[in-house]
């Protein structure tokens, strides 16, 4: 899945911002361990691998861009990334940044969001995706994936596509309408993976 939008700050700056949501994969799968070892160090002693394989993990990267068009970025102007840590453990890696919450809480368990330009990614972890009624790998159709405007901060032109691949691992029917001022697939029933 793609989303994209145009983050508008209150001093008159934009920038292009895009999510791709990437396929799950498993807990073995060689060519995708940075994944299920981000939230290892992000989630401390809460997640192990003995764990990811005992309740069959999959675990989805999801790219993320900010590219200014103009002006200076505010430092205070933040976009928030969907799913919510509340949802699902979510690991950030490069220009990313963690919510702030209560003492102790594992990095795994608190809110991403950005703001300045930059690249990064976060690393989501579904338990029993690996396999469930004989479909594997579409845990992920289950939950909001996009951008939400802080304080100071408008989304306009949003589009989210599902692609092919994505319609064929249950996507096909995520809303690809934006909701409300955010730019985010609406999800009307979003469990937790807790």
């Amino acid at each position: 899945m793609v989303i994209k939008a145009v983050a508008l700050a209150a001093n008159g700056s934009k920038m292009a911002v895009e999510m791709r949501v990437r396929q799950s994969v498993p807990v073995d799968d060689v060519g995708s361990r940075t994944v299920p070892d981000a939230l290892i160090s992000a989630c401390g002693q809460v997640i192990s691998p003995a764990t990811f394989a005992t309740d069959r993990w999959s675990f989805t990267r999801v790219n993320v861009s900010a590219v200014s068009s103009s002006g200076e970025w505010p430092a205070d102007a933040r976009i928030n990334l969907q799913p919510s840590a509340t949802k699902v453990p979510i690991a950030s890696m490069s220009f990313l940044s963690e919510a702030s919450g209560a003492d102790g809480s594992a990095q795994c368990r608190l809110d991403k969001y950005f703001a300045s330009a930059g690249k990064g990614a976060v690393s989501i972890g579904l338990p029993h995706d690996a396999q469930t009624n004989g479909r594997q790998f579409t845990g992920w159709a289950s939950h909001s994936f996009g951008f939400t405007a802080g304080t100071g901060v408008t989304l306009s032109g949003c589009s989210i596509q599902v692609t092919q691949n994505g319609e064929r691992l249950g996507g096909s029917g995520i809303s690809q309408i934006p909701t409300g001022a955010d730019c985010i697939n609406s999800i009307s029933s979003e469990g937790s993976a807790y």
